[in-house]
């Protein structure tokens, strides 16, 4: 599943990033990488950018449209 299909509220973990060196390197920027847990917080409407939580850091941190659908992420169940 894509970042960008992904509705708010759900945590997700980063499993596979397509795209080349600078997606990579953008994101690594960003402090995320593969493997980490992310939360989606609001997804904004008309293709806007979308809101999430890096949850190591606790930082949010906002991902454009086009960045989010090369980010491929598997959902994290989240019962106890």
């Amino acid at each position: 599943m894509k970042l960008s299909d992904v509705p708010a509220g759900k945590l997700v973990r980063l499993s596979l990033v397509e795209g080349g060196r600078g997606v990579f390197l953008n994101l690594s920027r960003l402090g995320i990488f593969q493997g980490d847990l992310l939360r989606v917080l609001e997804s904004a409407p008309f293709r806007g950018p979308i809101l999430i939580e890096h949850i190591p850091t606790g930082a949010k941190i906002a991902i454009g449209r086009g960045m989010a659908r090369r980010m491929i992420v598997e959902l994290v169940d989240e019962t106890p």
